[in-house]
């Protein structure tokens, strides 16, 4: 993931690829490798390989050492990042398709939380 423009714009794009992406294939691939590796075998597999979480976890530091985001510890932000686009939508608990603004919404919220005023 490279950053090709301001992080607002970068992260929807990652979002609109994860919403289109994620549905049953991907799903479906993961319970395979599950079912047929042996787990050494999987996290060999996911531990030698980029994954979206290590290229996410560089894209926050960019951002970061750019000022825009704060400090923060980059691995749970990207694991809770991917785990808000994977439930938009119809991979959700509560299966809907995505409405106009939900990326927006989900972006807004992870840049600016959703507390009416901050208190800093």
């Amino acid at each position: 993931v490279k950053a090709v423009g301001p992080l607002r714009e970068t992260l929807r794009g990652i979002v609109e690829y994860t919403t289109e992406m994620m549905g049953e294939f991907s799903t479906r691939l993961m319970e395979d490798a599950r079912h047929h590796l042996t787990p050494e075998a999987l996290w060999r597999i996911l531990s030698e390989h980029p994954t979206p979480e290590r290229e996410l976890q560089d894209l926050f530091r960019r951002a970061i050492a750019a000022g825009e985001m704060r400090p923060v510890n980059v691995e749970v932000v990207a694991e809770m990042f991917l785990a808000m686009a994977m439930s938009l939508g119809e991979q959700g608990h509560t299966p809907r398709k995505i409405q106009p603004g939900d990326i927006d919404l989900l972006i807004d919220i992870l840049l600016h939380g959703i507390a009416a005023t901050r208190n800093e």
